[in-house]
């Protein structure tokens, strides 16, 4: 069985709130049912049939899209493209994870049929790194004043994925300076050290972020409840 992120905070957002209930259901259905791309293969019928409700194929897209552009239509209509699914269930992709190269060997797939054809595209993401560069985002080759424990996460995050962390400097260093108040930096930089050698798969499928590092701080921390790899 597949488990998959939900954001808690969507209660707060009021395009959700103001769903329809049918199309809330239908928005969680097609976000447990399209594949690991963000893909789903359009079926209304089984869609009806697990919703309860009927259900109309252009008011759906016009109120799923109210406000900004969540689902992409492809292939003529036969597919969905739910756009931010990939990046909010895994982060930025890697070469060097293996659940991420499935997920890239996945859109290939799409690509090489069609079905993605102009979606994400080359000059798409050169536009994104133009917009990177002016946040700042992922230049942790700066001159850096934040806490050790974080400079030393972006250097264990590159030495393990071969890329440079897209930080969020402010974010990352509020989080890391809450640390330094409970660990000394030696003991920070040895969890660190622990949590990029963590094969577990929550983590893995997040991208080793600092957020998921913050919430994996005490149990990675607390020997005996981690499993073997802690021991090592």
């Amino acid at each position: 069985m597949s488990k998959r992120f939900t954001a808690t905070e969507k209660w707060d957002d009021p395009w959700y709130r103001k769903l329809p209930c049918k199309y809330r259901d239908f928005w969680q259905y097609i976000l447990d049912r399209c594949d690991n791309s963000g893909v789903w293969v359009k079926d209304f019928e089984t869609a009806v049939y697990f919703i309860g409700d009927p259900l109309d194929e252009q008011e759906a897209l016009d109120i799923l899209n109210t406000g900004k552009e969540r689902i992409s239509v492809l292939n003529g209509g036969t597919r969905w493209l739910i756009k931010d699914f990939v990046s909010f269930q895994f982060g930025v992709l890697s070469e060097n994870s293996r659940v991420h190269r499935s997920i890239m060997a996945l859109q290939k797939k799409h690509q090489n049929k069609g079905y993605l054809k102009g979606i994400n595209t080359l000059k798409d993401k050169d536009k994104d790194k133009d917009k990177d560069k002016e946040r700042g985002v992922g230049e942790t080759k700066r001159e850096f004043t934040g806490p050790a424990s974080q400079k030393y996460f972006y250097d264990k995050f590159q030495e393990k994925m071969g890329k440079a962390y897209a930080a969020d400097f402010g974010k990352d260093g509020k989080i890391f300076k809450e640390l330094g108040k409970v660990f000394n930096e030696q003991d920070l930089k040895a969890i660190i050290d622990k949590f990029f050698t963590n094969p577990d798969e929550f983590i893995e499928k997040a991208g080793y972020t600092v957020g998921v590092f913050k919430s994996q701080v005490n149990k990675i921390n607390s020997s005996g409840k981690t499993g073997k790899w802690w021991k090592a």
